[in-house]
């Protein structure tokens, strides 16, 4: 099903960037692509817990494709994730604590959340590679291979036509985005 769903995302981006759909067409589609960039976000928090592949190269290959559904390293959900929210959950090593947006109108907790807790994501992303490029030059490469990748992906896009690469790929992937992280919220608070 994970394979299932990181195909079917990029066959719809690969529809909306090809085919000259009316715009009552191309809506709901960019719509179900948000959603499926979202699942390639749940899909790699899923990952990161239990491996699709039984083989470590298949994972590190799926963890590219992955990188590529929702616009983010999967390496890079390591240290917010699981180094920080699970081993410190709801505490103030937290990273993603819900604490960190109280407002009256839960609506704009929601909508505020990764403003909120996205510099402190951030941060520690950043010590982590640091500390990990030399501690892990293995997890350190499989990284850098993931940025490499989505970075690269994301010029040739752009190349070809940055509206289309900013409608169909970058709008998707920051809604996965906040869609992952703003998960906790619900989960949490």
């Amino acid at each position: 099903r994970t394979i299932l769903f990181a195909a079917t995302y990029f066959g719809l981006v690969a529809i909306l960037w090809t085919q000259p759909l009316p715009l009552a067409a191309q809506v709901p589609l960019f719509v179900v692509t948000c959603f499926f960039s979202f699942f390639g976000a749940v899909a790699t928090h899923n990952t990161v817990h239990c491996p699709v592949f039984k083989q470590r190269w298949l994972n590190r290959i799926f963890q590219i494709v992955l990188t590529l559904t929702y616009g983010h390293p999967v390496s890079a959900f390591v240290p917010g994730h699981n180094l920080s929210h699970h081993k410190h959950t709801q505490t103030a090593r937290d990273v993603m604590r819900t604490s960190k947006v109280r407002y009256r109108w839960n609506l704009l907790n929601g909508l505020l959340f990764l403003a909120h807790v996205g510099p402190a994501i951030m941060r520690g992303e950043t010590a982590y590679y640091k500390a990990m490029a030399k501690r892990s030059p293995v997890w350190f490469r499989q990284l850098l291979l993931e940025f490499g990748v989505l970075y690269g992906v994301y010029a040739a896009l752009i190349l070809v036509d940055w509206k289309l690469f900013l409608i169909f790929v970058f709008l998707p992937h920051k809604y996965a985005a906040w869609g992952i992280i703003t998960m906790n919220l619900l989960q949490h608070d």
